[in-house]
Formats: structure tokens, sequence, C-alpha cells
């Protein structure tokens, strides 16, 4: 099943490890030191899905691959959880 993260992009929800708050500070870091790290095997390939709108959310992948979601926690979550968009009448922004 494919999941939307945020202007038409979809990802299949088998492929995703974890979704996280992107307020962690923690997590902040860690996409800094990957943007910005010159050591190739320590970067890792980061998707801004979020096209320049507030980043809500950080999509971990199992491959490793982070995307940036102007979706809520709750918004992606809903939908692994078998809800469509449709279904919530707030529209998740």
């Amino acid at each position: 099943m494919y999941i939307l993260i945020g202007f038409s992009n979809y990802l299949d929800s088998a492929e995703i490890q974890s979704v996280r708050p992107y307020d962690s500070a923690r997590l902040l870091n860690d996409v800094r030191l990957r943007l910005n790290n010159s050591d190739p095997l320590r970067k890792v390939m980061i998707h801004d899905c979020s096209m320049n709108r507030p980043k809500n959310s950080i999509i971990i992948c199992k491959d490793g691959v982070y995307y940036l979601s102007n979706k809520t926690v709750g918004y992606i979550v809903k939908q692994l959880n078998g809800a469509t968009p449709e279904d919530d009448k707030a529209k998740d922004k």
C-alpha cells in the first residue's frame, strides 16, 4: 500500500521503518550532519517532499533514505493504519 507523504509524493508502507516528528533535536542534528558531511560513507539520501512548506515529520525507510514531509506524524500513522486521506475531514497540513 502506498501512502501520501506530501504534494503527490507517495511511499510504499512496507518500506517505512519509522516516522518521527521533525522537531526532534537529535534528528535535526543528524540530518544537518549528513547533509554537510563530506565523507561519502556517512551521507544518506534525503528527499524534501514538503515543497518548501514547514516540515513536520521525517520518514526513515529501511534502506536508510530520509523523507522530509509537511504532513504530521499523526496523519502518516493514520494512513499506515489503513485510513485514506479522504477519511480525514480536517485535512492535515
